[in-house]
Order: structure tokens, then C-alpha cells, then sequence
């Protein structure tokens, strides 16, 4: 009897667990370099083909850096001079700001940045609230003023544009170099409404996708192929929303005589079903996928597949979506939606 684990960074381990009171490891399947776009292994699930000789192995990766997209899960933490509200904003729109330094009044809340007037008039930016006992825009609404650019507003750094700056204006500031809690106070001396924190993550990296491994000997396993959707491979690729999820997350393989086909729960790319029967060569064969207004209406939210089951040698695919519930999906040339 064998297992096949899933180890994280450790990479794919194929256990002999004949005597389950003593395991033993046959391989070790872990090839950083050409495995992984981001040199993160990020070993999540692992399925093998019904004669053991094929592996599929998702990477799920939720740190993909996406200067495209505001970060998440900042905080100010619990400070005495947390006084006004915050949210942040992405590298690239921090770089307009920073390139447009003042003149431009804005309406500032919990989840965007418009400038509603002087030369970027017109633009909006995602935003996120950071978490923190200071103010929230839901309890206090909206903030309004000029946004100045004050650059990193670090101890005992000089505060840019300090002399253009007046009370009610909002500060736009970079992160980096000192906490947040720092940065606000020092908006909040300057006499800031609010302060929307720029992100300064520059290099963009890759989601997760899969692995494909030739376990012909079980003790050498090569890596056959990688697969990865347009958007999991390209992060900041014009056809992916900058806010989307597009790492891979769990699988289950089955063999139908000669054709092995994987089906993978792929987040906001939706239902994925891969020909993996020449793992050399892996090609996707269907996908159910829908990024409409009409959909996301119904679904709570965008398309985002945690989960994937599918009825033995049937035609019926479960998949768990995080915003919309249960999908029960049925194969045939491609995918549609039988129940919801």
C-alpha cells in the first residue's frame, strides 16, 4: 500500500505504508526550479492515474504579488493615535499619485480611491481598510479632500509636500521603512482626514498551478509537465481582474481506459478538466467558467471553486464555490450547469 503526500515546501512524498506502524518513504518528488514559476513549492494536493504512473500535484498559492492590486490583511494595530481612518492601494496606482504629487480631490472609502477632480479626474482605484481600532469609513463615511503625496512619512524623515498640505486634505503615503501605525500618526499631526497607504511590491510573481509527474519508477519520479491557466501564470495579464483568485486548489484524477483526466477546482477560473494521459503533454479539455453580471449576481460574488468531487465512471461533477454554494456540473464536450 502507498500514500502520496502533499508536504508544503517539502514537495511530494511517496510513502510505502504497507506496515502502517512503520512507514517508509519511497521518493521524494520536488523540483524547485522548474517546478514552480515563484520558487515556492506550495505542495497543496496530490492524485495518482489508477496504475500509479501519473501524478497530478496542485500548487496553491495565495501570495502572488500583483502590483496591479491593493494588499491585504494590514493593520494599524490598537494605538492611542489611531485617529483617523485608512486604507491601502496598489503599487501601480500609488505610482500615479506619486507621479501626480497634489491638486487632485478625492473621495476616500473602505473599498475605493476616485478622483473626482483636478488632473487624474475620473480614476478609481480598489482599495482595502486596514483593520485596526482607528475610525471606520462605515461609521464616519466618506472622506473627501486633496490627496498629497508625503512620501514614506517615517520618524525622523521630513514630510513631503508638508507645506502644501491642510487640514482636511487626505495623505497618500508609500509603505515601507516604518509601521503603519507610524504613517498615520504623522497624517494625523499633519492634519489628514484620512490615509490611504500605497503598496510598494514591485515584482510581480505568478498563482499556483499543477505539476505533472512521471512516477513510472515510483522511486525516480521525473517532472513530465506543468499546467498553468492564462491568469495563474500572469498575474497582472489585462484579461485577469487584479482583485481575482487564480491559484489552483484540490484535484481528483480518473483513468478512463487509455485517457487519464484530472479535475481541478481552479477559484475564479472556475472548473477545469485536463487530458493528462501523455503527462508530457497535458491539455485542458473543458472548463466551466463565468465572469457575467448575470452570474455573479446569482452567485453571491464572483465565480471562486474551493472544491472538486466527481461520481465514479459518471458524468457528474460537484464543485463548492465560496461566494454561490454547490455546483453539480455535467461532462460532456464541455461543461454546463445541470443543478444550482
Amino acid at each position: 500500500s502507498f500514500m502520496y503526500l502533499s508536504n508544503w515546501d517539502a514537495g511530494l512524498i511517496l510513502l510505502d505504508i504497507s506496515d502502517p506502524t512503520d512507514p517508509t518513504v519511497v521518493s521524494v518528488a520536488l523540483d524547485v526550479d522548474n517546478g514552480s514559476l515563484d520558487g515556492e513549492v506550495n505542495s497543496h494536493a496530490a492524485w495518482p492515474s489508477e496504475d500509479g504512473k501519473i501524478v497530478v500535484e496542485t500548487e496553491e498559492d495565495f501570495n502572488a504579488n500583483v502590483s496591479t492590486a491593493p494588499p491585504g490583511n494590514l493593520t494599524f494595530g490598537d494605538n492611542p493615535t489611531n485617529t483617523i481612518p485608512g486604507t491601502a492601494i496598489a503599487t501601480t496606482a500609488g505610482d500615479v499619485f506619486e507621479s501626480s504629487q497634489t491638486g487632485n480631490n478625492v473621495e476616500v472609502t473602505a473599498f475605493s480611491v476616485t478622483i473626482i477632480s483636478g488632473p487624474l479626474v475620473g480614476e478609481v482605484f480598489p482599495a482595502i481598510e486596514l483593520s485596526g481600532n482607528q475610525p471606520k469609513f462605515g461609521d464616519i463615511g466618506a472622506q473627501t479632500g486633496e490627496a498629497v503625496w508625503i512620501g514614506q512619512a517615517c520618524n525622523p524623515d521630513p514630510t513631503l509636500n508638508a507645506d502644501a498640505f491642510d487640514t482636511g486634505d487626505i495623505a497618500v503615503v508609500r509603505r515601507g521603512a516604518c509601521t503603519f501605525a507610524e504613517k498615520l500618526a504623522n497624517a494625523a499631526v499633519l492634519g489628514a482626514s484620512a490615509i490611504v497607504i500605497s503598496n510598494n511590491q514591485t515584482d510581480d510573481t505568478p498563482w499556483g498551478g499543477v505539476r505533472i509527474w512521471d512516477y513510472s519508477d515510483p522511486a525516480n519520479p521525473v517532472l513530465a509537465s506543468t499546467f498553468n491557466t492564462v491568469c495563474s501564470a500572469d498575474s497582472v495579464d489585462p484579461s485577469c481582474d487584479p482583485l481575482g483568485t487564480f491559484t489552483v486548489h484540490n484535484i481528483l484524477v480518473e483513468t478512463k481506459g487509455k485517457q487519464v483526466r484530472a479535475y481541478l477546482s481552479w477559484y475564479w477560473d472556475g472548473v477545469l478538466i485536463l487530458d493528462v494521459s501523455d503527462p508530457y503533454n497535458p491539455e485542458e479539455i473543458a472548463r466551466f467558467s463565468d465572469d457575467s453580471a448575470e452570474f455573479q449576481e446569482q452567485n453571491g460574488g464572483p465565480q471562486d471553486v474551493w472544491g472538486i468531487f466527481k461520481e465514479r465512471r459518471g458524468n457528474r461533477i460537484f464543485a463548492s464555490d465560496r461566494n454561490g454554494g454547490l455546483y453539480v456540473l455535467k461532462e460532456s464536450g464541455g461543461l454546463k450547469v445541470a443543478e444550482k
